[in-house]
């Protein structure tokens, strides 16, 4: 199982780590939250555009906005 993030970020603070080792979980914790932070933009865009979908259909009758591209 992979280690959460709240677990990795906790071991920054580990006595027994070298300096770069640090470095490391530090760069792989910001890389996480970017990959995070992404993630919730493209569901949050990809629900806009699902909305903007569903108006264009109403006013053209397009039968191929039906299908949500949120999931």
């Amino acid at each position: 199982m992979a280690i959460q993030h709240s677990q990795l970020e906790a071991t920054l603070t580990d006595d027994d780590l070298d300096s770069e080792t640090i470095r490391e979980r530090n760069r792989v914790l910001r890389q996480w939250e970017r990959y995070v932070d992404n993630k919730r933009l493209l569901k949050h865009a990809l629900e806009l555009y699902d909305d903007a979908r569903e108006l264009s259909a109403g006013r053209n009758n397009s039968s191929n906005s039906s299908i949500p591209l949120s999931q």
